[in-house]
């Protein structure tokens, strides 16, 4: 018989998880198996690998952005402000992506 103050061994949070009960009915699934190391993205990764990711489009854009300037002074065309500008949102969506795609790893 348990005292008052004892929590059942069930329901005690200090258990470690392997001893900790599976719960089944119809709408629970079984736990996933944790990914292999290599793949398992922690979250303070992924915040430096979301600043790397707009430092780097940063830099990008800068620099395209100077690339079109002298393009357009040179060529007095503004074709390649609109290549360069197509280019750049290219690379910031496809920055975006990445950080989702972390953001949803890390969800998992």
């Amino acid at each position: 018989a348990r005292r008052m103050g004892q929590v059942s061994s069930r329901l005690d949070p200090n258990l470690p998880s392997s001893r900790k009960p599976i719960a089944s009915g119809p709408n629970q699934r079984p736990p996933r198996p944790p990914p292999p190391a290599s793949q398992t993205l922690a979250a303070p990764n992924a915040y430096f690998r979301a600043s790397y990711i707009f430092s780097a489009n940063d830099v990008i854009a800068n620099v395209g952005v100077i690339i079109s300037g002298i393009l357009v002074l040179l060529l007095k065309s503004q074709i390649p402000d609109l290549v360069i500008a197509v280019l750049i949102a290219g690379v910031v969506v496809r920055g975006g992506v990445n950080i989702l795609r972390d953001v949803l790893r890390l969800e998992d």
